[in-house]
């Protein structure tokens, strides 16, 4: 796909005049209305099978009409990736993560972050939010665009965002942290596979609010490796009968390493009814096991997060380049979430450490225990 020059001045307008560009260009006159909680959102756009596939996608949050309070009105033009005629900065990608994922550049009234692999890039005004460029092709750009726009909607209005899953049974909930890689994912969905409900996938946001602390969930489908597939007997047939076959002689470990990754549509898989978007935090469990001790014992104690720095830093997630604060000021690179607000809502929440080897088994059982309590 070639692309689209929108200015040739070495100062490009700002994000409000380029936003008014593309949608004299790409008219939007495809609409989806959305409804999370207390926040709603409107998503025009000229694609209406974009429209249509993300209709799907969002399941039961979608709405016939505008909802009375909606927060957030976002644009997907399916088009050329523009050029903006200005030089791009690198976002810096998290420990231990590859490649250049992101670059940026920032204009007085808000920001343009660039997509490197797919040329798609999304506009952040001060009351536009456009995503530009092969749109379709890339629908789970879009999905994690309306999300991030969403977190950020909640942490104006006081939440933390932690790097976790969520789970709830009978109007109490447990997160689930943990570092890129270490089964988060993997351990919700035996949880739902064992009755559980669902509330959020990798990412999770928490609050002390007065009716104590709660947790909100993110629309977002788990996104998870082979080996979840076929070592969970409710999601073995995502993956085709060929594939199956292919990896049955890979050893759990090697699985768990592999970069292929299957979504799982969890009203698809476990029913429309397992959903709960929001609900009462009883406990936080943090996964700080590993494959490499797969020698030892897996343990789980009780901790003290304010005693423990390393496992706040698990539990911590910064909202990222997409984000921009209440006043409307654009991420730093080197922004880190402000510990206060966690540490607020740990008071007087169990929190436990999940140590050496992985067993999904034993965590499943512990963490029913902790619900049914």
């Amino acid at each position: 796909m070639t692309q689209s020059s929108l200015s040739t001045e070495p100062t490009p307008p700002g994000i409000a005049a380029l936003a008014a560009v593309l949608e004299r260009q790409y008219p939007p006159r495809h609409e989806l209305y959305l409804e999370l909680g207390e926040v709603g959102i409107v998503l025009g756009s000229n694609s209406a099978p974009l429209v249509a596939l993300l209709r799907e996608y969002f399941g039961g949050l979608v709405r016939e009409t505008r909802a009375p309070h909606t927060g957030l009105s976002i644009r997907a033009f399916e088009a050329p990736p523009p050029d903006f005629g200005r030089a791009l900065r690198d976002w810096p990608r998290d420990a231990g993560k590859a490649g250049q994922k992101e670059q940026f550049f920032d204009v007085p009234d808000g920001r343009v972050v660039f997509k490197v692999r797919t040329q798609m890039q999304f506009l952040l005004g001060r009351r536009d939010l456009v995503a530009v460029g092969p749109c379709l092709d890339n629908a789970n750009q879009i999905i994690n665009f309306i999300n991030s726009q969403y977190i950020s909607q909640r942490l104006h209005e006081g939440w933390s965002l932690c790097h976790a899953a969520g789970v709830a049974h009978a109007g109490r909930g447990i997160g689930i942290a943990a570092r890129a890689g270490a089964g988060k994912s993997t351990l919700a969905l035996h949880l739902l596979s064992s009755g559980l409900s669902f509330v959020s996938n990798d990412r999770l946001l928490i609050q002390r609010t007065e009716r104590g602390a709660e947790m909100a969930g993110i629309p977002k489908m788990p996104r998870v490796n082979p080996g979840t597939l076929l070592n969970n007997p409710d999601l073995a047939g995502i993956l085709p009968p060929e594939r199956q076959q292919a990896l049955a002689a890979q050893s759990r470990e090697e699985l768990w390493d592999l970069e292929e990754k299957y979504d799982v549509m969890v009203g698809a898989v476990y029913g429309a009814d397992r959903t709960v978007y929001r609900t009462a935090l009883t406990g936080l469990l943090i996964l700080n096991w590993s494959w490499k001790d797969g020698a030892l014992p897996t343990q789980l104690q009780e901790v003290r997060l304010e005693q423990r720095s390393d496992l706040l830093d698990l539990v911590m997630k910064s909202p990222g380049v997409f984000h921009r604060d209440a006043q409307g000021h654009n991420a730093s690179e080197t922004a880190r979430p402000d510990p206060a607000g966690y540490l607020h809502v740990a008071q007087g929440l169990r929190v436990w450490e999940a140590k050496g080897a992985p067993n999904f088994e034993f965590a499943v059982s512990f963490c029913r225990r902790a619900l049914e309590a």
